[in-house]
């Protein structure tokens, strides 16, 4: 499944996800850089999803800036940025999960279910702590079923490849996008941040080295 087409609202989500990555001084593109791209727009059908749920845009971002440190980068790199693994897995589950419902490319809404069912990543943690689990998130599409054939309908502009990084030389350029709100209002991690950034790193160190 290295190949799948994906319409043009999941390409906006993917560069979106980059410049979450950019402001947040980060060198790769993570699990939770795709869910601050997917909420991005209010427009989005993974956020009125969400929506059915209970959930916020506002919700999803503070926790994710809640659990995320800012990095180092200079980002000399622009926005040459690689996919870490897991976001790798995330949108390889997202083709599954458009294979699944018949549709004929990836939508945000896929994405969404991706992220949800990848399991491990900050991104699945916190739809998980929001209430959104794959489950959950399968029941709330089945509900507003009408806004994802709506987003279906979204013409495919072909595929992507998982191994290059994003740039924005692809169909949908960076000039294509709005601007991006200021994330980062803070520059020091909250307690609850630093507290669940070191029990991963235990967990990480528990299952490499048992």
């Amino acid at each position: 499944m290295s190949h799948f087409d994906f319409t043009p609202s999941i390409r906006q989500a993917l560069f979106a996800a980059r410049d979450c990555a950019l402001e947040l001084r980060h060198e790769y593109v993570g699990t939770e850089h795709l869910l601050l791209g997917l909420v991005r727009s209010e427009e989005s059908p993974a956020v009125a999803t969400l929506g059915d749920l209970g959930i916020s845009r506002h919700d999803v971002r503070t926790m994710v800036l809640g659990l995320v440190l800012v990095g180092n980068a200079t980002n000399e790199a622009g926005s040459d940025l690689p996919y870490t693994s897991r976001s790798q897995k995330v949108i390889e589950l997202a083709m599954i999960a458009a294979q699944e419902r018949g549709d004929a490319a990836v939508s945000p809404i896929h994405l969404l279910l991706g992220l949800a069912r990848e399991e491990r990543g900050i991104g699945a943690q916190v739809l998980t702590q929001l209430g959104a689990g794959p489950a959950e998130l399968l029941a709330a599409i089945d509900q507003g079923d009408g806004r994802e054939r709506t987003d279906r309908t979204d013409s495919a502009v072909g595929p992507i490849d998982l191994a290059a990084p994003l740039n924005a030389t692809d169909n949908v350029t960076a000039a294509d996008q709005p601007g991006v709100p200021h994330m980062v209002a803070r520059t020091t991690p909250s307690l609850v941040g630093i507290v669940v950034a070191v029990l991963v790193a235990i967990g990480a160190l528990w299952i490499l080295f048992r």
